[in-house]
């Protein structure tokens, strides 16, 4: 993952310089999408000098707590929208398969104000580029979003609730990574005594 995030900056970067170029401005807006939104969050959080125009999160798994107003405010983001569903398995269960994330994509950020929300009751993961779906998303939300000179709420906005935490840590994706390595070491142990026993055996049945 760290990879990918490096190639990633190195990516908007060079989509900067074009855009620059070609006169449409030096930064480029960011429709970003299940891991796309995790990459991108730590890519701004890793390199201070990373810029991005206005950002549209679907079925994001970033941690709901991430801290949108402080890169707003160094002006590595201009505004943000998470445009998340109610029926997002996949975000919801994010953070116990892949490290530093968090159900954002099924509930939204904790923090209401730097972050703008739309919230679209039943919509599942990928659901947000369905043929169906995707021209009216497009035409109704993102283009509003990205096209208003002060972006503002598109819907009335709806209390928080509980504000999220992250879970027990023994539940979480590091865990599960530890154990996946545990696990495989065991299976190798395996292998390896049976793969001796077999020689022995083999001798054995060789000297009579």
């Amino acid at each position: 993952l760290r990879a990918l995030t490096r190639q990633l900056t190195a990516q908007i970067k060079r989509l900067s310089g074009e855009t620059e170029k070609t006169g449409f401005g030096g930064v480029p807006d960011v429709l970003a999408h299940s891991l796309g939104t995790w990459l991108l969050g730590h890519a701004l959080k890793a390199d201070p000098t990373l810029r991005v125009g206005r950002v549209i999160l679907t079925g994001c798994i970033l941690k709901p707590d991430l801290d949108w107003a402080s890169l707003i405010a160094r002006r590595q983001v201009e505004a943000v929208l998470c445009h998340f569903g109610t029926r997002d398995f996949w975000a919801r269960i994010a953070q116990y398969v892949i490290p530093d994330s968090g159900p954002s994509g099924r509930r939204g950020f904790n923090d209401r104000t730097a972050v703008l929300h739309f919230k679209s009751p039943g919509v599942r993961h990928s659901d947000f580029f369905l043929e169906r779906r995707m021209p009216t998303f497009y035409r109704e939300v993102w283009q509003q979003f990205l096209t208003s000179p002060d972006p503002e709420p598109l819907q009335a906005e709806e209390p928080l609730g509980k504000v999220w935490k992250p879970t027990f840590w023994i539940l979480r994706a590091t865990l599960l990574r530890w154990a996946i390595v545990l696990i495989m070491s065991i299976m190798l142990l395996l292998a390896v005594a049976l793969f001796i026993a077999g020689g022995i055996t083999l001798y054995r049945i060789w000297k009579t």
